[in-house]
């Protein structure tokens, strides 16, 4: 029997019942997940040896399907639906991140003056999903909010390398994105909490670089898109263990739009700032 299809099928059978079959199914996917995880590393090694005992069939392991061949199998079934969850709510996070992006004419866009409710509401999503998951998936304790120093960043090294090219207020640091490494989208899926957190986050932002891709900007409306992505970069940090692929994902936006931009202008970093932490008040 495929476990994976047979999974997949029965989720989405069960999950068409419920108002909200997309966040029944994620959670049905999240928990068979963990299941299988939980079977493979603790469990399915006693159970192989026990019906080998009750079936009297110590006598014919040569013909038996290996222990580590079956574990090998229920872990890479339990990857597979873990995939299955992060794809689902990053699906979930592109419809978000398409409303902030296309439910605006950017070219009336009035200036700046608070970080969008859209944007918010990502923020609220992947709450949501820390929250989910961790009921699940043991892992290490989430990162404390930032100290109130510069744009809410600690100044070691490793942050200063890390830094957003568009906290610069350089147009040129911006475009400088588009030429640099791009981030690898396809992240390999495990039991760990951020790892996932980053997937769908991941998958989130790329497709709001895709929508910013095909409208145009005014300068009012690049700063509104810098702003909201700099309140992005303060809030997710705490959910995304690599700061470093986080900024460059928010980077990339700040790019796309710059391109995208009739008058590019970028607010200066203090100003941005400002209004971030007006917008939290």
């Amino acid at each position: 029997m495929d476990l994976q299809k047979y999974s997949r099928e029965m989720i989405n059978t069960e999950a068409s019942q419920f108002p909200d079959s997309s966040t029944a199914a994620s959670y049905a996917f999240l928990i068979l997940a963990q299941f299988f995880n939980i079977m493979q590393k603790k469990h399915i090694s006693y159970l192989i040896d026990l019906c080998q005992e009750q079936f009297r069939l110590t006598e014919r392991l040569m013909e038996l399907t290996l222990n580590v061949t079956i574990c090998e199998r229920l872990d890479e079934i339990a990857k597979l639906l873990l995939k299955e969850y992060a794809d689902l709510k990053g699906s979930e996070m592109t419809e978000l991140c398409s409303k902030s992006v296309n439910n605006i004419d950017w070219l009336k866009a009035e200036e700046p003056k608070i970080v969008r409710n859209e944007i918010k509401r990502i923020i609220e999503f992947v709450k949501e999903i820390s929250e989910q998951t961790a009921v699940f998936i043991s892992d290490s304790p989430r990162k404390q909010q930032r100290s109130p120093d510069l744009g809410g960043r600690n100044l070691t090294p490793r942050h200063i390398a890390s830094t957003s090219t568009f906290e610069t207020g350089s147009l040129s640091s911006a475009l400088e994105k588009m030429w640099t490494e791009k981030v690898e989208y396809n992240t390999v899926i495990d039991f760990k909490q951020e790892i996932i957190l980053l997937a769908i986050v991941k998958i989130g932002l790329k497709s709001m670089v895709e929508f910013s891709r095909l409208l145009l900007f005014s300068c009012n409306g690049l700063q509104q898109m810098q702003v909201d992505c700099l309140y992005l970069k303060q809030k997710l940090w705490q959910y995304v263990h690599d700061e470093h692929i986080l900024n460059s994902l928010i980077d990339e936006v700040v790019a796309s739009v710059v391109i995208q931009c009739t008058e590019p202008r970028l607010l200066e970093p203090s100003v941005a700032n400002l209004i971030c932490e007006k917008s939290d008040i």
